[in-house]
């Protein structure tokens, strides 16, 4: 049996349209299917979300929660995990060709890193005054270019990935936590000399 390269965890609650078409866009990814896996774990949505049941790679495993909140539900992900590198995104991300594989390349560049990808939200949703300000605050906060920053950035778990290991040393998202559970997540992994 080939080993997980990479777990994509994906938390939903109650957006069964957003979901169908982000897990679709990840099982149609350019990785070999074989090397990673998607969890979704539901957070008690009504009626209860649903994945692919049938047998193709990449495999896809539902896990139910009752309520318990996105952190929970992403540590519970995190949890069931057997990738090297768990790649978190939200339910209504709609990744591009080549995702996994940018994410699979930063930890073989950069190994013990935390990973965050840009989001552009869409055309839509910029209009809005809180999608305006969501759009304003992830262009400013996530580093245009790749590379290493000890910088005390903006880190959305819409589109970030960690080593599992150490997710796990860190403890995973803080589930006391209704917001910012991912910035308090990424400044645990800077360097002690760093706070």
């Amino acid at each position: 049996m080939a080993s997980i390269d990479l777990s994509v965890v994906i938390a939903t609650r109650d957006r069964p349209a957003a979901l169908a078409v982000a897990v679709e866009r990840l099982m149609a990814q350019q990785v070999a299917a074989t090397t990673y896996e998607i969890i979704v774990v539901d957070d008690g949505s009504v009626p209860f979300a649903r994945v692919p049941e049938d047998d193709r790679e990449p495999k896809c495993t539902l896990i139910r929660r009752e309520g318990l909140g996105r952190s929970a539900a992403r540590n519970a992900g995190g949890q069931a995990a057997q990738g090297d590198v768990l790649v978190f995104i939200d339910d209504d991300i709609y990744v591009k060709d080549g995702f996994l594989q940018r994410h699979l390349v930063a930890h073989q560049e950069w190994s013990d890193s935390l990973a965050v990808g840009a989001i552009e939200l869409p055309e839509e949703a910029q209009l809005t005054p809180f999608g305006r300000f969501r759009q304003r605050l992830e262009n400013s906060g996530v580093p245009r270019s790749r590379g290493l920053t000890l910088m005390r950035n903006f880190c959305a778990a819409g589109n970030m990935s960690i080593p599992r290991h150490t997710f796990h040393r860190l403890g995973g998202f803080d589930e006391s936590m209704e917001s910012g559970e991912d910035q308090d997540l990424a400044l645990g992994i800077l360097p002690r000399g760093d706070e």
